[in-house]
């Protein structure tokens, strides 16, 4: 709503008797108008006093109207801008919110894909040659060679189709459950490596392998 103006105007009369030097009082006119516009339409509402004698007129874009009509459309516009503020609010907040939980699923895929490449080059790592036979497994980290092999499974065959789906649906539960699911992986696989590796080199007296295991520690 914008108040256009408010203007008070008052008018004095008076009638000048030279001869005598005297002023008389003869006719006082006050004015007032409000004009608001609401909702892109111009209300005008004045009141005149002549004399005493009160005069209203209402105006609906510079058009006569009764006072009935008038506050009737000067409510119906007041709503009518009331309305049009919430739904742009609503409009804001919703474009806000969209914003938000996009940005948010884009950081967690993100991260999923960064951690599923660190998974894999884990994985990459325990295939060596020279330490598939001693693979050490412990409920610390990896419990048994049926557990490595799902986790094996999971990162090259489900994890990436996962993701895009998770990602496709806005599922920001459901990625961060997988985030919460493979992010101990890394740490887990890179005990097994460690492990396996002292275990070869304690049982392997071959030169070319202790120096295989030697140029795999140093990478």
């Amino acid at each position: 709503m914008k108040v256009k103006s408010v203007v008070c105007l008052l008018v004095s009369y008076f009638f000048m008797c030279s001869e005598l030097l005297l002023a008389r009082y003869v006719r006082q006119v006050t004015v007032f108008v409000q004009e608001e516009i609401i909702n892109n339409t111009e209300f005008s509402h004045t009141l005149k006093s002549d004399n005493g004698k009160s005069e209203e007129r209402f105006q609906i874009n510079q058009v006569l109207v009764t006072k009935d009509d008038y506050y009737k459309q000067l409510e119906a516009a007041q709503l009518a801008e009331i309305r049009k503020s919430r739904e742009h609010t609503e409009r804001q907040n919703k474009s806000r919110m969209h914003f938000i939980d996009r940005a948010q699923v884009t950081i967690l895929e993100k991260l999923l894909l960064q951690l599923l490449q660190d998974i894999m080059m884990k994985l990459e790592a325990l295939e060596h040659e020279q330490i598939k036979e001693y693979y050490t497994f412990d409920e610390q980290s990896v419990a048994s060679a049926e557990q490595l092999s799902y986790i094996k499974h999971y990162t090259f065959h489900k994890a990436h189709a996962e993701i895009k789906e998770l990602a496709e649906a806005m599922d920001m539960v459901g990625m961060q459950e997988m985030l919460d699911k493979i992010e101990s992986w890394p740490y887990h696989l890179d005990n097994v490596f460690k492990n396996s590796v002292q275990q070869a080199i304690a049982q392997s007296d071959d030169t070319a392998a202790l120096k295989e295991l030697l140029v795999l520690v140093s990478q």
